[in-house]
């Protein structure tokens, strides 16, 4: 997983409606990059999963916004990982 992924938290439409990060990612790549199905997303916020699923590519902002500090979360502690190895 990059650091650069996420670099930019701007969000914005495309003309399809789809929500599409600064970085490019969409909900679908966002999960992904998250390791999250709709189903743990919608635990972890605490909807129903029909909810989730009827977003589709229109997630609520706030959801997009979770899951770029879960990826960066998962990023930083790749780095802090990395640097405890390097500093073996």
């Amino acid at each position: 997983m990059s650091s650069t992924i996420l670099s930019e938290k701007i969000t914005f439409l495309t003309a399809s409606g789809a929500i599409r990060t600064a970085s490019g990612a969409t909900f679908e790549d966002l999960l992904t990059m998250a390791g999250y199905t709709k189903k743990d997303l919608a635990a972890d916020i605490g909807k129903a999963p029909e909810s989730v699923s009827r977003w589709r590519d229109q997630p609520p902002e706030y959801v997009v916004a979770y899951l770029e500090v879960v990826v960066e979360n998962d990023v930083l502690k790749e780095r802090l990982r990395q640097k405890d190895g390097d500093d073996a």
